[in-house]
């Protein structure tokens, strides 16, 4: 789903001919070649998708491998441009153009400092207040009135805010978000605090359960290595440990297909393909086999399975990019050296031998380069279309695995029928499929087994003991920049509210949630929904054919506000996780409890019609929204309708530049380069005219190129636009459906609130907008921002609309020379 914030741990996949789905957990969703109605929108893609080359140096040559294949050309700068083109009417083309050069950067003119992320002080205890903030003063603290509107609206907005604000060690960054989700972890551990009631949930113990043994510290140190090394010796043993606890490995009984199917089935791992059950783009209604990249580098903790491919409203700190990079990238030598630095602490205090660990771990950092490489070069190969393929194909043309063997014992007894030679199986990428049949053919059985196993280590390493804990913590600092663990409380309710979502957010909503404001919010996405229908009418380049399929296409979007509505009945919601077990006495086996449970749900699907309801991973308790493409629907957390976002007591001008403009993000996407290729029902289909893709991508090339313009002060490098692109879309349109919902649906003279009576009703507005996107972050943070983000940061999120909005301007009185105006030609305009 397409999503207004991202705060889990992986971004998508850069848009790429091949790759023209990317989604909320980083996986990505390629069309395969047999779809009758895909070739023009594959051919659209090709020409303008963006594609990812990187480039490292050679791997080593001496433990086993194949020669080295040439690494892909390194991808140039574009050039800059001095202003954007004048929009004119496009002739009747044959061709579509290609993207115009980006505009030189622009940097908002002398934007206050964002605080130095250095070690905190020691805070003075603040005198208890008497009443707590009121949405006014919220407001009026958060806003530097210093500040010129129309020089740099960021500013004027949350320059208060910003100056205010330190960035805690195990932080890359401060936004409302996480503001907001530190206020719903303190919510999170009272509610699991307090005692148990006759009338509630099962489920309710086992979240109790769980956060217990997480916290129990201990127990966790007690045990020490011992749950995983004997989860290593039930595997057959970890090469680099010899015959120490967890080692003993014999080649003799090494089984690569059996282990290949016992860590992505009972542990969750993906090692050197993703082997997984997708729903099928050819059918969404129903699932299929399919064959994917893996993740490199340190996996997800806490991975969920993300069937609907959630894309959420604010940004991860990495992507699948970050874990190829760190392989390959010179510039990341030194992250690179602390990667092996890592697996060779970890297997020594596991009882490795250092310099055989050394030997090992380095052979181990080789064959993932070679994996990554080839992954890189897939990725860039614009030749590379997603294949389907009988199983009994696939065994002839890719013989170094056995697939048959594989698939038996990866997918669970009760996936019935049984997988047979007929099997429809969709590969990804062909091209990497055979890099890896070859690299396998080449590699010695030891690297790979090494490789495998250090897959499952390297994720269950943070759920040891102290000593363990320690080096990873080593290791995240040398990698992300954070210096301090998290509160141990806080990392178990995030925890606990990933593993069972729907327990924790029935806790949540029957404390906090109100039943006025799902009614409220309903109310809100008729409105918006209105306002977009009116927009279709007045967008010149949508055909009129088209602009009747829109409207179909918005009619039919499916809404769920707060939770689901089963969430209330206790027989169902413990429904939900009676198949998890959580024990009391062990934190390790409630983690692999936990995995085994995702991957086998997933596995168990394959016969199994699609489940199109809207809640099927994301539970109530989060400050996110979603848009699910599969579906046509989003979704709106019971977590995040709270200020700044929305507040029973505030003026509609605040919820509608809040909360409307979130809901319009939402329904938005639905129409952003990757959501218009889906129709009404959620599948995928290139229903738009030749003409229409033509004029969207011409609309849509301006925004590429506004935020490409844009750079962050933090670090002095440009925002990406091409990546940003879906979420730009979004943040445009969303804003302005929620102005004309605002404008046509509420009444001209409303309640105005104290110390704001010198401001407008339509300034509170754009002001109710952009304090949602206050936000500072370190230099790191900035970094990985710009380069694996696909939302635009902060600032920008309110430059770039509001740049493009007449209204804004209108409103403000800004005028030309000011840096926030924008002529009616140059303004970027998808949907308006």
């Amino acid at each position: 789903m397409e999503a207004i914030y991202m705060s889990s741990t992986n971004t998508e996949e850069r848009d790429s001919p091949r790759a023209l789905l990317t989604t909320g957990d980083g996986t990505e969703t390629r069309v395969p070649r047999k779809l009758p109605k895909i070739i023009l929108l594959i051919v659209c893609a090709v020409i303008f998708g963006g594609v990812v080359a990187v480039f490292g140096s050679s791997a080593s040559q001496n433990w086993g491998l194949p020669p080295t294949p040439t690494s892909p050309p390194t991808p140039t700068k574009p050039p800059t441009q001095t202003t954007p083109p004048k929009p004119t009417k496009p002739p009747t083309p044959t061709t579509p153009p290609k993207p115009t050069k980006p505009p030189p950067p622009t940097t908002p003119p002398t934007p206050s400092k964002p605080p130095t992320p250095t070690t905190p002080p020691t805070p003075t205890k603040p005198p208890t207040p008497t009443t707590p903030p009121t949405p006014a003063s919220i407001i009026l603290s958060s806003m530097d009135k210093t500040q010129d509107p129309c020089h740099n609206f960021f500013e004027y907005a949350c320059g208060g805010w910003n100056n205010r604000q330190v960035i805690p060690n195990d932080k890359l960054k401060v936004t409302r978000f996480t503001e907001l989700d530190d206020d719903l972890q303190e919510k999170l551990k009272e509610l699991i605090g307090r005692d148990p009631q006759p009338s509630e949930p099962e489920s309710f113990s086992k979240v109790r359960t769980f956060y217990s043994a997480c916290l129990d510290l201990d127990t966790i140190n007690g045990l020490g290595a011992r749950p995983l090394t004997d989860t290593l010796q039930s595997l057959g043993g970890w090469p680099v440990l010899g015959s120490n606890p967890g080692g003993s490995w014999s080649q003799i009984s090494y089984n690569f297909e059996r282990l290949w199917a016992t860590l992505s089935s009972q542990y969750n791992i993906d090692v050197v393909i993703l082997t997984e059950v997708r729903i099928n783009l050819e059918n969404t209604g129903r699932y299929i086999l399919q064959i994917d990249f893996p993740e490199f580098t340190v996996p997800l903790q806490f991975r969920a399975d993300r069937q609907k491919r959630l894309a959420s409203l604010i940004p991860e700190s990495f992507s699948k990019d970050f874990g190829r990079h760190l392989l390959l990238l010179d510039e990341l030598e030194e992250k690179r050296a602390a990667y092996l630095q890592y697996m060779v602490d970890i297997a020594v205090a596991l009882g490795g031998d250092q310099s055989e660990a050394s030997r090992d771990m380095n052979d181990v950092l080789e064959f993932e380069k070679r994996l990554a490489r080839d992954a890189v070069a897939a990725i860039s190969d614009v030749f590379d279309l997603p294949d389907t393929l009988t199983l009994r194909n696939l065994q002839t043309t890719y013989n170094e695995v056995n697939w048959a063997s594989l698939y038996r014992y990866l997918l669970p007894s009760s996936v019935q029928p049984s997988v047979s030679d007929s099997e429809s199986i969709v590969v990804i990428s062909p091209s990497y499929l055979r890099s890896v049949a070859r690299l396998l053919r080449w590699s010695r059985h030891r690297v790979v087994a090494n490789y495998m196993i250090w897959r499952l280590v390297s994720k269950m390493v943070p759920y040891l003991g102290e000593e363990y804990v320690v080096i990873h913590q080593k290791y995240l600092k040398a990698i992300r920049g954070i210096s301090a663990a998290e509160d141990r409380w806080k990392l178990c309710t995030e925890q606990v509210n990933t593993v069972l979502p729907f327990a924790t957010g029935r806790m949540y909503v029957d404390e906090y949630f109100a039943t006025d404001t799902k009614t409220k919010t309903e109310e809100m996405v008729g409105q918006l929904r209105r306002a977009l229908r009116a927009m279709f009418g007045s967008v010149r380049w949508l055909s009129y054919s088209d602009r009747a399929k829109a409207r179909q296409k918005l009619d039919a979007m499916g809404v769920s506000v707060g939770y689901p509505d089963w969430l209330k009945v206790n027989a169902t919601l413990d429904a939900k996780s009676v198949d998890l077990v959580v024990t009391s006495n062990s934190y390790f086996t409630n983690v692999v409890n936990y995995g085994r449970r995702v991957a086998q749900t997933q596995l168990r699907r394959l016969r199994l019609p699609v489940d199109k309801s809207l809640w099927d991973d994301s539970g109530p308790a989060v400050i996110n929204a979603y848009y699910s493409p599969f579906d046509n629907g989003i979704v709106i957390p019971a977590g995040i309708l709270q200020p700044p976002f929305y507040h029973a007591d505030m003026p509609w001008y605040s919820n509608f530049g809040g909360m409307g403009v979130v809901l319009g993000h939402e329904i938005t996407h639905g129409f952003d380069n990757k959501g218009r290729l889906f129709d009404q029902h959620g599948n995928i289909e290139n229903w738009w005219s030749y003409t229409s893709i033509y004029g969207f991508t011409r609309a849509a090339e301006c925004l590429v190129n506004q935020y490409s313009g844009f750079v962050m002060p933090e670090n002095g490098k440009r925002v990406d636009g091409q990546l940003t692109e879906a979420e730009n879309i979004a943040d445009n349109g969303g804003l302005r459906e929620a102005y004309k919902a605002y404008k046509t649906n509420t009444p001209s003279v409303q309640r105005q609130l104290p110390g704001l009576k010198d401001l407008t009703n339509d300034q509170l507005f754009f002001l109710s907008y952009s304090q949602v996107w206050c936000s500072v972050m370190t230099r790191e943070g900035a970094d990985l921002m710009v380069k694996y983000g696909k939302h635009s940061p902060g600032r920008f999120r309110v430059i770039g609309p509001l740049q493009n909005n007449e209204n804004f301007q209108r409103a403000f009185g800004c005028q030309s020379g000011n840096y926030m105006y924008k002529s009616q030609y140059s303004r970027c305009k998808v949907w308006y």
